[in-house]
C-alpha cells in the first residue's frame, strides 16, 4: 500500500468523527473570514472614511479644514486627524483656503490609510468580497460534510506548497494558476455532492440524475473534459497581452474564458448524453431498470436532469473564474499597460454597464407608393415592354417590389456627396421613445449620463486605411455640429448628452457629408459649422457616404453587470439544456459513435444557422419562367432542393444560433428577462419538449430486452 493510499483511508476514517468535521468546518470559517472577510471588512472602512473626508471638503466649512492642512500639514476631520505633505498642498490648495481639486486631494491625504496586505481587487469592492467569502466558506463547508476531506488534504496541501514555491521563485503567475486550478477541482466536486444530494429528494427521476451525477466523478468521457477544462482555465490570462489596454484585455479573458467553457462543455454534452443511454443499452443494464417500477419517462427525464445538472455545475465554475479574474484585471492592471487609469474608467462605463441599443426608425413606404412605382417601371423600363398591354406575372411582380423597397432603404441611408445638386450633402435619422431614457439618465446618482452614438460607414473604396472628414448635428443645428474624422468599415462612436432628447422623446441625428474637405490632423470631434463647410469649394474627391440599418445604433446605460452577466449565463444553460435534450434522444435508438456523430453535427448545424440564413439570401435560383434548356434545368432543381434543405435546417436549427449572450456581455449590452424568457420557450420548450416525448416514445416501444435463455 503506497504512502498516499494510506494517508487517504486514515482521512476517511478520521473524517467519520463528528469532532473532526467541527473542527474543520472552524477552519474553513476562520480562513474565510481572514482571507476574504478581513479585505472586506478594511474596505468597507476605508471607503466609509473616504467618503466623510470628501463631504467635509466639499461643506461649507470646507475653507478651515484646507488652512489647517495648508499651514499645518494636519487637520482633525470626524475625529481623526489627516496628515498632508505641504508641498503638496500648495499645488492642490490656494493660500486664501480654496481647493483646486476636492477629489485628487482626498486621493492624496487617503493614499497612506489604504488597507495594507490586502489585494486592492479585493477591498476596493466590499460586496465582492463578502459574497466571495461566503462562496468559500460555503464550498468549504460541504466540502467538509460531503466527504471531501481527503481531497481537501491531498489536493490543498500539495497545491499550497507547490504555490508557495512558484511565488518564492518569483514566478507569481505561475502559483496563482495552480492555486486557481486546485480550488476550482474543489469547486466541483463540492457542487457535485451538493447536486447529488438535492436529487435524491425528488423521486425516481432525481435518483437516475444522481447516478449520472455519480458516475460523472468515475466516467474517463465526462472527467477528461472537466479535467481539462479546470487546467485550461486557469493558464487564459498567461495568454493575455499585458501591453494591450485594460479593455481589450478585459474583453479577451472574457471572451476566451466563456467560449472555452461552452464549447466543452457542449462536446462534453454530447459525449455523456449519448454515453449514459447507450451504455446502459449496449450493456444491457437497462434491463435491470425497466424491471423495475422505474418508467420510462422516469429514466429518460433523469438522464437529461443529471446531464443538465452537471452542465451547470461546469458553467458556474467557469463563469464564476470568468468573473473572478474580470474584476482581478479591473482593479489591478498590469503596470506596463498604456493609460490604466483612463482604461479602468472605460472598463467601468463600457463593459461593465450593460447598455440598451435603440436603432433607428427609418420610414417605409405605404402599399399605394410601392404599387405606383412599381407600375412606372413596367410602363418606362424598355425591359418590360411586354407586359404593356398583359399582366405581368405574380413573380415579376414580388421581385420590382422587393428592388423598390431596397432602393428606397438605401436612399434613407445614404448621404450624398456636393456633385449631387439635386440633394442635400446629409441624411438625418431619428430615435423615438427615449422619453424614460432622458429621466432615467439625468436623474441617475445626481449626475448626467451621456448616450453614445455608435456608428459605421461606408464610401469610396470602402479603405479602412484612409481618413474622411464626416459631421454629425443633432437635431437639425447644422451651424452646431460637430466634425471629425470616419474610418470606412470601422465602427466609431461619440458621446450625446441625454438632454439632447426631445420632449416628445425623439432625437434627431444627421450625418453631414464632408469628403470633400481635408481632415485636419489631429481632429478629434471638434465644434464646427457644417453648413458653412458643405458650401465650402472641394479641396478633395467627395463620394457619398452609406451604412446598413443596423450600422447605426444608441446606447445607453440600463443596468448592471452582474445581473446581465447571471442571465447570459442562464441562457448558456438553456442552450446546454437543448444539446442535452438532442444527445439523450439521438442514444434511444442509435450505438454511441453513430449518436455522438449525429448530435455533433446538428450542434454544428445550429451555431452555423444565423450565417446559413444570410448566405440564403445571396442564393436564390433564378424565376423558372427564365430558364431555357436541360442543363439549366436541372441546374435550377439542384439549386432548387438545396435551398430547400437549408432553409429547413435553418428553420429547425436557427434560433439556437441566434441567441449570442457571450457576445452582448463582452460589448457591454444588456440581456434582459425577455430574452431569457425566449430562450427557455424556444429552446427549452420547442426542443427538448418533443425531443424528449419522441425519445420517451422509442423506449417504451423498442425491445430492450431479449431472454436467451442462457444469457
Amino acid at each position: 500500500m503506497s504512502l498516499i493510499d494510506a494517508l487517504r483511508r486514515a482521512l476517511e476514517r478520521a473524517q467519520r468523527r463528528i469532532w473532526v468535521r467541527v473542527i474543520a468546518s472552524i477552519v474553513v470559517i476562520a480562513a474565510g473570514l481572514l482571507i476574504f472577510g478581513r479585505a472586506a471588512w478594511q474596505g468597507q472602512a476605508f471607503i466609509d472614511r473616504f467618503l466623510e473626508v470628501r463631504d467635509a471638503l466639499v461643506s461649507d466649512e470646507a475653507h478651515v479644514w484646507a488652512v489647517d492642512l495648508l499651514e499645518n500639514g494636519r487637520a482633525e476631520i470626524g475625529g481623526a486627524f489627516i496628515e498632508l505633505d505641504p508641498s503638496i498642498g500648495e499645488n492642490l490648495i490656494t493660500p486664501e483656503g480654496e481647493i483646486r481639486s476636492v477629489d485628487e486631494l482626498v486621493a492624496v491625504m487617503m493614499a497612506p490609510l489604504q488597507p495594507a496586505n490586502v489585494p486592492s481587487w479585493l477591498w476596493k469592492e466590499p460586496s465582492v468580497a463578502w459574497g466571495m467569502a461566503a462562496a468559500a466558506i460555503t464550498t468549504g463547508l460541504v466540502a467538509v460534510w460531503t466527504g471531501l476531506i481527503p481531497l481537501l488534504v491531498l489536493l490543498g496541501v500539495p497545491a499550497g506548497l507547490a504555490s508557495w514555491g512558484l511565488w518564492l521563485l518569483g514566478a507569481s503567475e505561475g502559483a496563482l494558476a495552480l492555486s486557481t486550478a486546485a480550488v476550482l477541482l474543489v469547486l466541483f466536486h463540492a457542487l457535485t455532492r451538493m447536486l447529488m444530494l438535492g436529487m435524491e429528494l425528488i423521486g425516481p427521476a432525481g435518483a437516475v440524475a444522481a447516478t449520472v451525477l455519480r458516475e460523472s466523478g468515475r466516467s474517463r468521457v465526462a472527467l477528461a473534459f472537466v479535467i481539462t477544462l479546470l487546467i485550461l482555465l486557469p493558464l487564459l490570462p498567461l495568454s493575455l497581452d499585458t501591453g494591450a489596454p485594460l479593455r481589450h484585455q478585459v474583453q479577451s479573458l472574457l471572451d476566451r474564458s466563456l467560449s472555452l467553457t461552452f464549447a466543452m462543455v457542449a462536446v462534453m454534452t454530447m459525449a455523456l448524453g449519448c454515453s449514459t443511454i447507450a451504455f446502459d443499452i449496449r450493456d444491457r443494464h437497462i434491463w435491470h431498470l425497466v424491471s423495475k417500477p422505474l418508467g420510462t419517462h422516469s429514466y429518460l427525464a433523469g438522464k437529461w436532469l443529471g446531464v443538465i445538472s452537471l452542465n451547470a455545475v461546469v458553467l458556474i465554475i467557469g463563469s464564476t473564474f470568468a468573473a473572478a479574474w474580470t474584476g482581478y484585471l479591473r482593479w489591478s492592471p498590469p503596470p506596463d499597460a498604456m493609460n490604466s487609469a483612463a482604461d479602468i474608467a472605460i472598463v467601468s462605463d463600457e463593459i461593465l454597464t450593460a447598455h440598451a441599443e435603440r436603432t433607428p426608425d427609418y420610414p417605409e413606404l405605404d402599399e399605394n407608393e410601392i404599387r405606383n412605382r412599381v407600375e412606372a417601371i413596367l410602363r418606362e423600363d424598355p425591359e418590360y415592354a411586354q407586359y404593356t398591354d398583359s399582366v405581368p406575372p405574380p413573380r415579376l411582380v414580388r421581385v420590382l417590389r422587393e428592388e423598390v423597397r431596397d432602393e428606397y432603404g438605401m436612399d434613407q441611408r445614404r448621404a450624398e456627396s456636393i456633385l449631387n445638386q439635386s440633394v442635400d450633402p446629409w441624411k438625418s435619422v431619428t430615435f423615438s421613445g427615449l422619453g424614460d431614457v432622458r429621466e432615467q439618465l439625468l436623474s441617475a446618482s445626481g449626475e448626467s449620463l451621456n448616450l453614445r452614438l455608435r456608428f459605421r460607414l461606408y464610401g469610396g473604396s470602402s479603405d479602412e486605411h484612409q481618413r474622411r472628414l464626416v459631421g454629425i448635428a443633432i437635431n437639425g443645428q447644422l451651424e452646431n455640429g460637430r466634425a471629425g474624422a470616419f474610418i470606412p468599415t470601422v465602427r466609431q462612436q461619440i458621446m450625446i448628452s441625454p438632454r439632447a432628447i426631445r420632449e416628445d422623446g425623439t432625437l434627431e441625428v444627421t450625418f453631414v457629408n464632408l469628403t470633400h474637405w481635408p481632415v485636419p490632423a489631429g481632429i478629434n470631434w471638434q465644434p464646427a459649422d457644417l453648413r458653412a463647410i458643405t458650401e465650402a469649394p472641394p479641396q478633395r474627391a467627395p463620394f457619398a457616404i452609406v451604412w446598413e440599418a443596423q450600422d447605426i445604433e444608441l446606447l445607453y446605460p440600463a443596468g448592471g453587470f452582474l445581473g446581465t452577466y447571471t442571465r447570459a449565463m442562464v441562457v448558456q444553460w438553456v442552450k446546454l439544456a437543448a444539446l442535452s435534450a438532442v444527445a439523450c434522444f439521438m442514444a434511444t435508438f442509435l450505438s454511441f459513435p453513430v449518436a455522438c456523430l449525429a448530435s455533433l453535427t446538428i450542434l454544428a448545424g445550429a451555431a452555423l444557422g444565423p450565417f446559413l440564413s444570410q448566405a440564403l439570401g445571396f442564393f436564390t435560383p433564378p424565376p423558372l419562367q427564365a430558364v431555357e434548356g436541360v442543363g439549366q434545368t436541372i441546374s435550377w432543381a439542384l439549386d432548387s432542393f438545396i435551398r430547400t434543405i437549408a432553409s429547413t435546417l435553418v428553420y429547425l436549427l436557427g434560433s439556437f444560433g441566434e441567441f449570442t449572450p457571450i457576445e452582448r456581455v463582452i460589448q457591454g449590452r444588456v440581456i434582459d428577462w425577455a430574452m431569457v424568457g425566449r430562450s427557455v420557450l424556444q429552446l427549452g420548450l420547442f426542443w427538448c419538449g418533443p425531443l424528449l416525448l419522441t425519445g420517451w416514445w422509442i423506449l417504451r416501444n423498442r425491445q430492450l430486452a431479449l431472454y436467451s435463455g442462457d444469457s
